[in-house]
This record gives C-alpha cells, sequence and structure tokens, in this order.
C-alpha cells in the first residue's frame, strides 16, 4: 500500500515554528513525512507517493494535483539526510526528537498525519482519479450533511479525504490541508497559545477532540490538530 512520502508547500518555512517544528534545510518532518517549502503563493503544490509497485519514478496527476510516485521514501527528491534529523525539533524551549518525531517541552508528541483533504467540485471524479494513480480503492463514503460529501482512501500511513459540497466554488481538485494528531492536545494547545490554535472542542469522530491552526500564522494551508484515535464501546 502506498505511503505519503513528501508534501511540497508553498511559502517560507518561518511560520510553522509557531508549532513547535524547527526548519532544516527549508524542510520538516511531521512523523515521517517530509514537508518541503519552496518560494512562491502559498498553497500545497504537489504531494509525493512511495511504494514498491511503483518501479520508477512518476510524474502523474490526481485530478490535476501534481503527484509523484517513487519506488522507496528514500528515493524522494533532496530527502533529508541523518544528519538533518535531529534538527528537527521543538522550538517551544528546550524541546528535543525521539525517532525524528516532534517532542514539546510539555510532552507533547506528534503521532503521525491522521489525514489530508483533497477539495473537488466532483467527488466520484476525484475518487476515481485517487484509485487510478494510487490503486487505493476507496473505502467508504460519508454523508456530512448540507449537502456535503466526503470519500475517505486510507493509505499505509495515512488518509486522504475528499470533500465536495456546495461551499466548493471552484473548479476541479485542490489539495487543501491537512490534520496532525498529537498524544495531548490540551498541553499541545498550552504550549502554542490561543495566538496560534484554536481551543479544542469535540471532532466528528467519536471521543476525539480537533483544534484549527489559525490563518493568521500565515502557513499557507489549512492545519488541524486532532487528538489520538479511541475505542468507543459499543452499545
Amino acid at each position: 500500500m502506498p505511503r505519503l512520502a513528501e508534501c511540497e508547500v508553498g511559502g517560507h518555512p518561518e511560520p510553522w515554528a509557531k508549532l513547535g517544528l524547527h526548519c532544516a534545510n527549508e524542510y520538516v518532518f511531521i512523523d515521517e513525512v517530509k514537508f518541503r517549502f519552496s518560494p512562491g503563493d502559498a498553497g500545497f503544490l504537489s504531494w509525493t507517493f512511495a511504494s514498491p509497485a511503483f518501479t520508477s519514478e512518476t510524474k502523474d496527476a490526481i485530478d490535476g494535483v501534481t503527484t509523484y510516485l517513487v519506488s522507496q521514501p528514500h528515493l524522494v527528491n533532496q530527502r533529508a539526510s541523518d544528519s538533518d534529523l535531529h534538527k528537527v525539533v521543538s522550538t517551544l524551549d528546550d524541546g528535543e526528537t525521539l525517532g525524528g518525531q516532534f517532542v514539546s517541552p510539555s510532552g507533547v508528541q506528534i503521532l503521525g498525519l491522521d489525514h489530508l483533504v483533497l477539495m473537488t467540485d466532483d467527488l466520484e471524479r476525484t475518487s476515481a482519479e485517487v484509485e487510478r494513480v494510487l490503486g487505493v480503492q476507496c473505502s467508504r463514503v460519508r454523508d456530512a450533511g448540507n449537502s456535503v460529501m466526503q470519500a475517505f482512501h486510507k493509505l499505509d500511513n495515512t488518509i486522504i479525504e475528499i470533500v465536495s459540497g456546495p461551499h466548493v466554488k471552484h473548479h476541479g481538485t485542490r489539495l487543501w490541508g491537512c490534520v496532525v494528531t498529537v498524544d495531548d492536545i490540551d498541553a499541545w494547545c498550552t504550549a502554542v497559545g490561543t495566538e496560534v490554535a484554536s481551543p479544542p472542542r469535540t471532532a466528528v469522530q467519536p471521543g476525539r477532540y480537533i483544534t484549527t491552526v489559525r490563518e493568521s500564522v500565515g502557513l499557507g494551508v489549512a492545519v488541524a490538530v486532532m487528538s489520538p484515535h479511541v475505542k468507543v464501546p459499543q452499545k
């Protein structure tokens, strides 16, 4: 099954330090996924997936979203060296890394990328494109209410969530945002402060909480942070 290996983001890395991440050589790591920054307009510019099924490096597009396919994660262009990994640390005073993962002074750890969001004017078309390029079928479709529909494609290390509805005014598909999972959302919000993130609120997923990074932080893409998955007892 493919893994998300890299996201190319337009803009500057400095605002990401407000999340507790330090940029080394124009990139940061969120768990094992490399976020590489390129000059120009803000927003997601491309993404890269790795799988042994991809026999050579290939450039494709998922419904217009620039997509690169590589056979192994280490073949991603400009991949960080081992000496760079220790630099990807918290800037929130005395942060450290454990296995390349972020740890804040309060002990908060990023567990991974929960999901990435594709906004589209045609859910079925975009879902079919994800399956064509990545070979991953849609696992489920959800009616979110108010004529908003969601489709989910599960990868090895994250989920692609496709969203369509009346709020989508553009033509085609855009890689819109991502959601990061941390082990202690209250501690993370306290560490970064209210100017960076909204107070945690109940998420759609039972037993989970979510906070959104404020647009004023200047990431140029939508980022939210969630508490870990929990097993909800069956009634």
